[in-house]
């Protein structure tokens, strides 16, 4: 097992847009007209970086994985006795 190194351009993308829902939720002036109009994309794109570094995380090989990592489908939650919600059932096939 080597030390983790996230992904490089998926991690400098979510710190990016990280930084950007701060800036839209924080400083953002909500007399501008398109504030909300860009502070939901901020929020989207966040989640867009987040969603592409899993998927980066989840290619690399099982040694290049954080320790501990490992994306569970529904079939390890019944396994395990969890209950399986819809939610859960749309995430584990996604």
């Amino acid at each position: 097992m080597s030390v983790y190194w996230a992904p490089p351009t998926e991690h400098d993308d979510l710190i990016r847009a990280a930084l950007r829902v701060i800036g839209s939720s924080h400083y953002g002036r909500e007399s501008d007209p398109h504030w909300d109009a860009e502070k939901e994309y901020a929020d989207e794109q966040l989640a867009l970086a987040a969603r592409a570094l899993v998927d980066a995380v989840d290619g690399k090989p099982a040694d290049e994985q954080p320790i501990g990592w490992a994306r569970q489908t529904a079939a390890d939650l019944v396994l395990n006795g969890k209950t399986v919600t819809p939610e859960i059932k749309e995430n584990a096939t996604s």
